[in-house]
């Protein structure tokens, strides 16, 4: 029988571990200011005729998750359009100019947690 031993690799171990949680932490943080981001956006590109459209916007976060949702009845007619109406697609607008900040957000995220496991 063989047997290969890796110096170091229980402490790298216990590190990863570690960073484990400390990565959970670090991507929630990104989702949820990447939904607040994704939020603004939105609602600047949301056409108002009633203002309800705009109001209309809710999110909710889990672990790992966030979900922006609006609950204006007639936001997806709106949004993707009908056979008599073009789809505005602001929510879609609102993604794209947020691209950019939610790269950011997730690049930071896993650069801290690289540091921190340089650390460690």
């Amino acid at each position: 029988m063989y047997q290969i031993e890796i110096k170091g690799f229980a402490e790298f171990s216990r590190n990863l571990e570690r960073a484990g949680g400390e990565l959970e932490k670090k991507l929630n943080v990104a989702i949820n200011k990447s939904i607040s981001e994704i939020s603004r956006n939105a609602k600047l590109k949301t056409p108002v005729r009633s203002g309800n459209l705009v109001k209309g916007y809710r999110t909710k976060y889990g672990n790992l998750e966030g979900v922006l949702a609006n609950i204006v009845i007639y936001a997806p007619y709106v949004e993707y359009g009908t056979k008599r109406f073009s789809g505005r697609f602001y929510l879609k607008k609102g993604i794209e100019l947020s691209m950019g900040k939610i790269e950011s957000h997730f690049s930071k995220a896993l650069d801290d947690v690289v540091v921190r496991i340089s650390q460690l």
